[in-house]
């Protein structure tokens, strides 16, 4: 079916229906390898026939992956396990990619879908740190973070530093941000280095509230 080769790298598409039922599967390994890959800078083809199908990768990679990019930032942020972490995302490929990037740079993190189940788990664990998408099902990220600045005052918690995660980078969407309670903001797709901006920014900010 060489006209439907390229539905493979779209979430939750098969070209059998039939395999769904067969042998399972959601349908979203390649949609998020490819969006891994894109960026990356790299690409994915596949050739396929009756006999199978063949994946190739492109990617431009540096010699030692311990070498960190000339764009990464200078200061040392050094991992430490006590630190905890939640990502709130309703795309489960963006959700894995915030993951691998965290777990990349030492850390875990829990996964919230909406902003509603992200605010039940604060109450719970009282994160550290947050990335909180905007636009979600249920309840927004900029209710959620409402309501877990609320809290904080009610409880007298330390608060937590919140990271809005959204696709534009309009001014006015950044001051809502701001005027939600957030404390930074980043644009979709984020690149490891903006994690990392963002752990180097979370630590002047505890310190500068101990």
């Amino acid at each position: 079916m060489p006209n439907k080769i390229n539905d493979l790298f779209t979430a939750f598409e098969q070209l059998e229906q039939s395999t769904t039922r067969e042998y399972g599967g959601t349908g979203l390994g390649l949609a998020i390898s490819k969006r891994l890959i894109d960026l990356m800078n790299g690409t994915i083809e596949v050739n396929s026939n009756d006999q199978g199908s063949c994946f190739s990768v492109t990617l431009e990679l540096k010699k030692s992956f311990s070498e960190l990019p000339s764009t990464m930032p200078k200061h040392e942020v050094k991992p430490h396990n006590s630190l905890r972490i939640l990502a709130v995302d309703d795309n489960i490929i963006n959700q894995t990619l915030i993951k691998t990037y965290i777990n990349k740079l030492g850390y875990k993190c829990t996964l919230a879908e909406n902003g509603l189940e992200a605010y039940e788990l604060y109450k719970k664990e009282k994160f550290d740190l947050i990335f909180m998408d905007i636009q979600m099902p249920i309840m927004s990220g900029l209710e959620a973070t409402e309501k877990i600045r609320l809290l904080e005052r009610q409880e007298h918690y330390k608060p937590s530093y919140i990271i809005a995660l959204t696709a534009h980078a309009y001014a006015e969407e950044k001051l809502q941000s701001l005027e939600a309670g957030m404390n930074d903001h980043l644009v979709k797709p984020c690149k490891l280095s903006d994690l990392q901006k963002c752990l180097i920014n979370y630590t002047s900010y505890n310190l500068a509230l101990s």
